[in-house]
């Protein structure tokens, strides 16, 4: 199933295709004005708990339960919510932080998406600060702080 949400500058896609088992919630937005060569991003935030059959989640600020990944997605890709993206690496930013639950989780990268799609926060890599701000800096290396 797939919902749609449409804000004055862009539309978001919570999709549950190719969702891995640690996956909370993902998103496809679209975002044409936050950069001039691709307009697709991917959210996903996952938990941080262990997962059998999987390694062990990698915890980069003690007490976290939670991990939120921004990627923009290639240009090239056609929109197919029923396909895991082409993403560009590296990820436009990942941050790790404490919820008390995956609900709670969901919640708080809901926010972000619906701040991007009303144009208040962009999903490129020269805003992130204002991700930073949102979702700590334990993901980020000490040289793009």
């Amino acid at each position: 199933m797939t919902l749609e949400t449409t804000g004055p500058h862009g539309i978001a896609w919570r999709v549950s295709a190719n969702s891995g088992p640690a996956t909370v919630a993902k998103w496809i937005v679209e975002a044409r004005w936050a950069h001039p060569l691709w307009h697709l991003y991917l959210i996903a935030v996952c938990h941080l708990r262990d997962v059998p059959g999987c390694p062990p989640p990698i915890v980069h600020a003690p007490g976290s339960t939670h991990e939120i990944l921004v990627h923009a997605i290639d240009p090239a890709w056609k929109l197919n919510l029923q396909q895991m993206p082409s993403l560009l690496f590296p990820a436009n930013f990942a941050g790790q932080f404490r919820e008390a639950c995956d609900g709670l989780a969901e919640q708080r990268a809901w926010a972000a998406v619906l701040e991007i799609i009303e144009g208040k926060l962009s999903p490129d890599t020269d805003y992130m600060r204002e991700w930073i701000k949102r979702f700590g800096s334990a993901c980020v290396k000490p040289e793009y702080l």
